[in-house]
Formats: structure tokens, C-alpha cells, sequence
């Protein structure tokens, strides 16, 4: 996983406020469940090993670039960054940044600089990066941030 030095992309002024394209609830294939609202946003996994309630504010931001809306949430050692683009159909894809496998790792260092951070048995927990906002949207482009999931805002009857 990579964390960054700062709420991304870097240079963007912070949203008061989550933009309105991705307000409401939206449901994935996996029951997974994310509502957003003007100043929060909640996400829980149906498999239970990921639940998150943010309201915005100094440690949780949002900024939008392009057509893409970066949700920074601070953590002791860096900035976790979700990255979700609306898409036709009331549908929202959520992006993290991975550090799977030495190929995707590689693919990532060509674009911008990493450096690791380890855990207490000198494992490599995360990496830090610090990337500016073209890097930022050129990892987007290239499909190096990976599909966390695909929500669907649910018909109404």
C-alpha cells in the first residue's frame, strides 16, 4: 500500500463539502456499502474487513481534480488516499494505490518515488510517496491505482 506525504493531489483546494455527483448511497455486487452526505462519507465491506465513517475535516479531505474525487483520511504515519470517478449509470469506482507484486511495484517507480516504511520485524509495512497532481492523475491513467470496488446507486421504487 502507498501512503502519502500530504492529502492529495497536491495544490488543489480542499472541498468543504462531498461534490454532489457522489451524494447519496451506492451498493455494490458484494453488498459492500458506501453513503455519502454533505460532510461524511461511510464505507462498509460485506466482508467485514473494511469500515470507515469519516466526516470531513482536518484529518479527513476531500479534493476534486479532473474528473476524479481524492478522499484523504490521516493516518499517524501518512495520508491514506481512495480516489473514486463517477461513471455513467449513477455508478462510482473506488481507486487505492497497491503495492501487490514487483511488476506493479516497478510500474510505480517509473512514475514517481517510494520510500518504505517497515514494521518493528524490518518487514516493509507501506511505502511514502510524494507525488504532484500530473504524476498523480498519470498513475490513474496508466491503471496503476487498483479497483477496489464498482458501487450502483440502487433504483428507486
Amino acid at each position: 500500500m502507498v501512503r502519502f506525504t500530504e492529502p492529495q493531489p497536491v495544490g488543489i483546494k480542499n472541498l468543504d463539502k462531498m461534490p454532489p455527483e457522489v451524494n447519496g448511497m451506492f451498493v455494490g455486487n458484494d453488498k459492500d456499502t458506501l453513503v455519502v452526505s454533505l460532510g461524511y462519507f461511510s464505507f462498509k465491506s460485506s466482508k467485514g474487513d473494511v469500515n470507515l465513517n469519516m466526516k470531513l475535516g482536518d484529518s479527513t479531505v476531500v479534493r476534486k481534480y479532473q474528473n476524479y474525487i481524492f478522499m484523504s483520511n490521516c493516518e499517524e504515519d501518512g495520508w491514506n488516499l481512495v480516489v473514486a470517478e463517477p461513471k455513467e449509470g449513477d455508478r462510482l469506482t473506488l481507486y487505492m494505490l497497491y503495492t501487490d507484486n514487483t511488476i506493479q511495484l516497478a510500474r510505480i517507480k517509473k512514475i514517481i518515488t517510494l520510500t518504505a516504511t517497515k514494521d518493528a520485524e524490518g518487514n516493509i509495512d507501506h511505502y511514502i510517496a510524494k507525488p504532484t497532481k500530473e504524476q498523480l492523475v498519470k498513475l490513474l491513467k496508466q491503471g496503476l491505482f487498483k479497483e477496489v470496488v464498482t458501487l450502483t446507486k440502487p433504483l428507486k421504487k
